[in-house]
C-alpha cells in the first residue's frame, strides 16, 4: 500500500503543481532572463510520462515480489517436510501466470470508486505482514547490544508514510539486527526464518493479497490514461463507451471492449516483461533509483521555486539547485549499482528460466 500511496502523492504533483505553473506561462510572464517563462505544458507532459513509467515499473515488481512470495510458501512447506537442506527449488513462472490471469479479472473494474473494499484489505494485510516480520526478527535478535481534498490528501498522506516508515524500519533495523550482513531483502521469503512455517506462510499470504489489491490501485492511473486519451480522439464511438451487462448466478457485471482488450494486453505485457527478469532486490533497487530523482525531488523543486517565485542566482535559488543535483547524483550512483547487480543475475540465469 506505501507505493499506492506515493503514486497517488506524485500524481497529485503532476496534476495540481504544474498546472499552477502552466498558469504562469499562459499569463505572458517572464523569467529573470527577460524570456518567456517556460510553461507548464511540456513540464507536465514530462511528469506525467515519468510518473506512468514509474507505475509500469511498480507493477512489474509487484508481479515479481507477489511470485517470489508464492514460491517461499511452496518452499516453506517443502523444507518444513523435507528438512532444511532439502534442494527446494521452484519456478516462478507457473504463479506469475496465475497472477497474470488474476488480475486480467480485476482490471475489469472500471474506477478507482469501486476499489475501496481492496484497497482497504489491501492495507490491513500491509500492516499484518510488517507486524510478523518485526516479531520474528526481535525473537531472533543475535547482536549482543471534511476540510478541502488538497487538506485531506496532505493529512492522508503524512499519517501513511509516517506509520509506514516506523513499520518498515523497524523491519529493517530489527532484520540486521537478527542477521547482521546476512539479511535479505525479504525476511520472509529469504528464509532466514523456518519456524514456525504456518505464521511465515501467513505473512507471505497476507503480502500476496496486499499486493494483489495494490496492483490494481497503481493501475488504473495507467488505465484511464489510455482511455481518456481515446475517448479525446474518438467520442462517438460505441466500442469505447457501450457497457454490456452480464449475470453469471447472482453476480452482476459489465464488460466494455476497450476496458478488455486494452487491460488485458496491458497486463499480459507486464506479466510477459516480469517473467523475463524476476530478480527481486535488483529489480526493486533500479525502480527505486529510476523513479527517485524526476518525480520526489525534481518536479517539487522546480514547482516550490515556480509558485514561490524564487529568484535565479539567489541564495536559495542555489540551495534548491544544489540539493536536487545531489539527489540525482545519488539516483545515478543507485542506477549504476543496480544495473550491476542485474548483470552478474543475467548472467548466473537465463530469462524465463529463473528458480528460487
Amino acid at each position: 500500500m506505501e507505493s499506492a500511496i506515493d503514486s497517488e502523492f506524485q500524481h497529485e504533483i503532476c496534476e495540481s503543481g504544474l498546472s499552477n505553473i502552466d498558469r504562469q506561462g499562459a499569463n505572458g510572464e517572464l523569467d529573470d532572463d527577460g524570456k518567456p517563462k517556460r510553461t507548464g505544458g511540456e513540464m507536465n507532459m514530462a511528469c506525467g510520462l515519468v510518473q506512468n513509467m514509474s507505475l509500469i515499473e511498480i507493477l512489474i515488481g509487484y508481479t515479481i515480489t507477489t511470485s517470489t512470495n508464492m514460491v517461499a510458501i511452496h518452499k516453506s512447506h517443502c523444507f518444513h517436510k523435507r528438512g532444511h537442506e532439502a534442494p527446494c527449488k521452484f519456478s516462478n513462472n507457473p504463479y506469475m501466470t496465475a497472477l497474470g490471469i488474476f488480475e486480467i479479472l480485476l482490471s475489469q473494474i472500471p474506477n478507482f470508486h469501486e476499489l475501496s473494499w481492496l484497497s482497504s484489505v489491501a492495507a490491513i494485510m500491509s500492516f499484518g505482514y510488517a507486524s510478523i516480520g518485526i516479531g520474528l526478527s526481535f525473537a531472533r535478535d543475535t547482536l549482543k547490544s471534511s476540510p478541502p481534498e488538497n487538506k485531506v490528501m496532505k493529512k492522508a498522506n503524512t499519517i501513511a508514510i509516517s506509520t509506514m516508515t516506523v513499520f518498515f524500519l523497524m523491519c529493517g533495523c530489527l532484520g540486521y539486527a537478527a542477521f547482521g550482513n546476512e539479511a535479505r531483502g525479504n525476511m520472509l521469503t529469504g528464509f532466514g526464518f523456518y519456524e514456525p512455517f504456518w505464521l511465515i506462510d501467513l505473512g507471505n499470504i497476507m503480502i500476496v493479497v496486499h499486493l494483489l489489491g495494490s496492483y490494481q490501485v497503481i493501475g488504473q492511473p495507467v488505465f484511464r490514461m489510455l482511455e481518456l486519451w481515446a475517448s479525446m480522439r474518438w467520442p462517438n464511438s460505441k466500442f469505447l463507451y457501450v457497457e454490456y451487462p452480464l449475470n453469471i448466478g447472482k453476480i452482476r457485471f459489465s464488460i466494455n471492449f476497450l476496458r478488455l482488450i486494452w487491460r488485458t494486453i496491458f497486463v499480459v505485457i507486464i506479466t510477459v516483461l516480469a517473467m523475463a527478469m524476476p530478480f527481486f532486490n535488483e529489480m526493486l533497487s533500479l525502480l527505486g533509483a529510476i523513479a527517485f530523482w524526476p518525480v520526489a525531488v525534481y518536479f517539487p523543486v522546480e514547482m516550490y521555486i515556480a509558485q514561490k517565485k524564487i529568484r535565479k542566482r539567489t541564495f536559495q535559488w542555489f540551495g534548491l539547485q544544489i540539493l536536487s543535483l545531489f539527489c540525482f547524483l545519488v539516483s545515478l550512483a543507485a542506477a549504476c549499482g543496480a544495473i550491476q547487480g542485474l548483470n552478474k543475475c543475467l548472467h548466473a540465469s537465463k530469462a524465463f528460466q529463473f528458480k528460487q
